[in-house]
């Protein structure tokens, strides 16, 4: 005798009284049955499964609503409660929901934050590594076209390394995409790895070497000719290499270079700096859309301040692009300026008061010893 509930305990032939008779169809069986969502993982990527799911399942919205709700479990299954009765029915309402509390909107900043701090753990694997920052990409620019998303990953992964000679190695490769930079990280490590182990090898061999030298009382074994250490005129120069990673073609790696070393100088005016960063990120990303390059112009803009305070003022005023944040930060600066000129004028009040007061107290002190002079010279003449 087969059940007539299917494995989430919904029965395969409901009959709802009322206006909204919910019609479950297709459910004698499961093709897939999508995983429970605890809301530890990112919420995007199970809805794109679980889209996938549905339509292998040829599941009605009714049908993905229920199917949805009851595989929710933890804190993802607390929201149901806040929920009206007939949005939990409501496959768009019930994921709009669940999106605001797993994915709330406006976060953009907070994953470019991450981008930005992001550093490879001590024993992270490059291709989990890889996998997160393409999840910090998508959700930090969400916009942005697919080319300049595996730009800013790719960037983004060769900083995050903290390894310059495997970032020199995925540069010189000319990586074009994260899968390809991840590609030339992993064969990198894998050489580094095998290479490390081969002079592990020569270590000991030359140790034995030195022994057998002191036993033979100082005659030099023949094979010792065998270890010879490479002469270093083979290798490239630092110079010689960059002269040809930076050939015309592949100037866009130049500027993107430029503009993650860009610092404002001393005596930069802002206007300046904004206008210069600006000519970078167009260089640097020629096929970029407009707002993609405001964003990366701003945060380049930011950065390259090397002032806190104003990075801090100009975040809070949610600055979206490069004027704005030129805006806010000559205000700023005008604002800094003002308030130093009325501390010096503070200052020297302090100042002209502490003097007037120490002259005084001298004033003071040159009448008492004369008057302190006069009463002795009277108590003179009394005696005698």
């Amino acid at each position: 005798m087969t059940s007539n509930l299917n494995y989430a305990g919904i029965s395969n032939e409901p009959n709802f009284e009322g206006d909204n008779d919910i019609n479950l169809q297709n459910t004698k069986y499961y093709k897939k049955k999508p995983a429970l969502y605890d809301g530890e993982s990112n919420w995007e990527d199970y809805l794109v499964q679980f889209e996938l799911i549905a339509a292998i399942n040829k599941w009605s919205d009714i049908e993905k609503a229920l199917e949805l709700a009851t595989s929710l479990r933890g804190t993802a299954r607390s929201v149901l409660t806040d929920l009206r009765p007939e949005m939990r029915t409501n496959f768009i309402q019930l994921t709009a929901a669940l999106a605001s509390r797993f994915q709330p909107e406006n976060q953009a900043e907070m994953y470019r934050a991450q981008m930005k701090s992001k550093i490879r753990g001590r024993t992270e694997q490059i291709p989990v590594l890889g996998q997160d920052i393409k999840r910090l990409v998508r959700l930090a620019y969400p916009s942005a076209p697919i080319e300049i998303k595996e730009q800013l990953a790719c960037d983004c992964f060769i900083d995050s390394l903290n390894d310059v000679d495997m970032g020199w190695a995925i540069f010189q490769a000319k990586a074009k995409s994260i899968n390809n930079a991840i590609q030339v990280a992993l064969e990198y490590e894998a050489f580094q790895n095998d290479r490390r182990k081969h002079g592990t090898k020569l270590v000991c061999a030359r140790k034995l070497l030195e022994l057998a030298t002191s036993l033979r009382g100082g005659t030099r074994p023949k094979y010792f000719n065998r270890f010879k250490t490479r002469d270093a005129d083979q290798f490239y120069t630092t110079d010689n290499r960059l002269s040809v990673s930076f050939s015309t073609e592949n100037q866009a790696e130049m500027y993107r270079a430029q503009m993650k070393s860009k610092i404002c100088r001393r005596t930069e005016q802002i206007p300046v700096l904004g206008q210069d960063i600006k000519r970078l990120v167009r260089l640097a990303y020629p096929s970029a859309p407009i707002e993609i390059k405001e964003q990366l112009a701003c945060e380049c803009f930011i950065d390259s301040l090397n002032d806190a305070d104003m990075e801090w003022a100009i975040f809070q005023a949610k600055a979206k692009s490069i004027n704005n944040a030129i805006q806010v930060a000559l205000e700023y600066e005008a604002f800094q300026n003002d308030r130093r000129k009325h501390c010096t004028k503070l200052v020297c009040a302090v100042n002209e008061n502490d003097n007037f007061d120490l002259k005084r107290e001298i004033y003071l002190s040159e009448q008492v010893d004369d008057f302190s002079g006069r009463l002795a010279k009277i108590e003179n003449n009394r005696k005698k």
